[in-house]
Parts: C-alpha cells; structure tokens; sequence
C-alpha cells in the first residue's frame, strides 16, 4: 500500500528489517519508476542500474536515475517519477 493509505487494506501489515551498513545507499522510488516502460512495452531493468552508480553521492543517483529514464523511454515517459536517495555515513 501507498504511505499513509494502509487502513485501507484489510491484509496485516508486515514489517521487514534488513542491514542497512555504513556507506550504503538505499534508494526508495514511486510506481512512476518501478513501473517504467519503454515503447515495445519491456520494464525498465530498475534492479540492475543503480549497481553501477555505488560510488556517485546521492544527488547524482537521482540525477542518473532521471538521466536513465529518460533514455529508456525516449523522452516518452508517462508517469510522474519520485525518488529518495539516502546514504547512511554514520
């Protein structure tokens, strides 16, 4: 469910931890992304990219992410798109 909208599932919600160690980047996205297409109808390859991008500060993951998107829809998209980059330095 959306942030903020989960009373309006009946299913329990679950909650996941998972390490999250120094110098990691997490990056959290909106369906706009997730669900990204290019014009034969083909997902964007979302969980291959940012393997690429682990040494760029935050600012400029989002700023490739864009870059990609852009790319792999030729100009085209159709979705709103929001993402969050967070690096943990502590």
């Amino acid at each position: 469910m959306p942030l903020g909208l989960a009373e309006l599932s009946e299913e329990p919600r679950t909650v996941e931890w998972f390490a999250f160690p120094h110098g990691a980047t997490l990056l959290l996205c909106s369906d706009g992304v997730t669900e990204t297409r290019d014009a034969a109808g083909e997902f964007h390859p979302i969980e291959e990219r940012p393997r690429g991008w682990a040494d760029v500060s935050p600012w400029k993951v989002a700023h490739k992410l864009t870059a990609d998107l852009r790319r792999y829809t030729e100009g085209q998209q159709r979705d709103d798109i929001t993402a969050l980059v967070v690096r943990k330095v502590n």
